[in-house]
């Protein structure tokens, strides 16, 4: 991965009126003259008045930042996609009551294409106490498209035929295809935050999808044929509870994330697939954990484990999204870094994710400024069909660890490249590494 280009710019929204000048100094009054004789009747003069004293100059202060506007050209490759370039921006909004504390909306945008024929354009809008309200409101809104977007079958236990094998059972073309798709659609998530008191937040969110799915002739998707191929809508609908004792966002060095949903997707959330309605419910469970180690945020240890289990169908594309208010896929950048997005597709998962995140060098001042972490981490879990598979031992686990880095600005902004490597077994008993490189925006968890 190659980022050849880094670009900010901050500037400050509140402008401090300008210093107000001191009045000029009286002259000093004159020695009175021989006043010419007056008639007694008259009153004397009333002595002037006195000038006030001279203001001291006024010395104009930094005014506080009360907004930012930070601009990044992407470069990047990833085994997915290829590589490829876009634009990203991002505006925050401070909170003028608490400048150190969360932003009062923060604005991003992305666009990124790759020569694969990738494409994935998005905006996302975050707003802590929305009209001055207790609801935390935040959208992302996109359209994506895939040439190539990978799919390797359902179940945990899915080895990949060896390309020289798919080369000799359906020709040199299959190469490019076997386990490939075209998908081109758009997709909007939403989420809604109330805090109950305390640590304790309610959320709701709705995630809606609709994608056109179209197999090549020479692939895997197009021999099983599962729900989903053609064209349709999805949509779910999500209930609730975290619990968040943080000490900051986005970058935390203490405290805990957790939360636990109930999700369903059924005609009655407007979900429909080619004219079919189907019904599937699960329940979420994330918790993301933070140990300072060393220092004040030197080292920090974030750990996280989710525990996702869904009943009913749902189209095979959206069956390696899990549930929670994050966008979090089976494989890709963020849980089993190293291999391919949806790699593995089951009713159940579980997912262990440690990172070790250590500041190496922090430039500019301590409220304001670039700081830069190495980031050593690890994916570790599977998949279950709830009919089980046989041959599948319960100790048959997939393994992905790598090493990452984040450029960390003015807290705000957090630009994140990893390189995972995730350990890949084929059908003829090897084991190779898959190897994932992904350059995109915050923290993983």
């Amino acid at each position: 991965m190659l980022l050849t280009a880094l670009w900010m710019l901050t500037a400050d929204a509140l402008a401090v009126d300008p210093p107000t000048e001191a009045p000029p100094e009286a002259p000093p009054e004159a020695p009175p003259e021989a006043p010419p004789e007056a008639p007694p009747e008259a009153p004397p003069a009333a002595p002037p008045e006195a000038a006030p004293e001279a203001a001291p100059e006024a010395t104009q202060t930094d005014a506080p930042r009360l907004w930012k506007v930070a601009a990044l050209p992407l470069v990047a490759f990833s085994s997915d996609t290829g590589p490829g370039g876009g634009f990203y921006a991002l505006y925050v909004r401070k909170n003028p009551e608490d400048l150190d504390g969360l932003w009062k909306m923060r604005l991003s945008t992305q666009l990124y294409a790759t020569s694969r024929g990738y494409r994935d354009h998005w905006v996302k809008l975050d707003v802590p106490n929305i009209f001055g309200s207790s609801f935390r409101w935040d959208v992302m809104a996109g359209w994506e498209r895939w040439d190539y977007a990978p799919y390797y079958g359902y179940g945990n236990d899915t080895p990949r035929i060896p390309p020289d094998d798919i080369s000799s059972q359906y020709g040199e073309e299959a190469l490019k295809q076997y386990y490939y798709y075209k998908l081109d659609g758009a997709k909007v998530l939403t989420n809604l935050r109330r805090n109950l008191g305390g640590d304790f937040d309610l959320f709701m969110n709705y995630y809606m999808r609709f994608a056109n799915i179209t197999p090549y002739e020479n692939s895997l998707l197009n021999e099983e044929q599962p729900l989903g191929v053609g064209s349709g809508l999805y949509t779910r609908l999500s209930l609730g509870v975290m619990w968040d004792t943080r000490n900051m966002e986005p970058t935390p060095t203490k405290g805990f994330f957790s939360e636990v949903s109930v999700r369903a997707s059924a005609p009655w959330t407007a979900s429909v697939w080619d004219g079919a309605q189907h019904s599937t419910y699960g329940i979420n469970l994330i918790d993301r954990r933070y140990f300072n180690l060393v220092g004040e945020g030197r080292v920090v240890l974030a750990n996280r484990v989710i525990v996702d289990m869904r009943w009913g169908e749902d189209p095979f594309y959206m069956q390696d999204m899990l549930g929670g208010s994050q966008w979090i896929s089976t494989g890709g950048n963020m849980a089993w870094r190293g291999y391919s997005w949806g790699r593995f597709r089951g009713d159940a998962v579980a997912i262990w994710t440690p990172e070790l995140r250590t500041k190496l060098v922090r430039i500019g001042g301590e409220k304001h400024g670039l700081e830069i972490m190495a980031v050593p981490f690890m994916d570790v879990g599977r998949v279950w069909l709830w009919d089980g598979e046989e041959g599948d031992e319960p100790t048959h686990l997939h393994l992905a660890g790598g090493l990452g880095t984040r450029w960390i600005w003015d807290k705000d902004m957090v630009i994140r490249a990893d390189i995972g490597f995730g350990r890949e077994e084929y059908q003829d008993g090897s084991i190779d590494a898959n190897m994932g490189i992904y350059l995109t925006f915050d923290h993983p968890f």
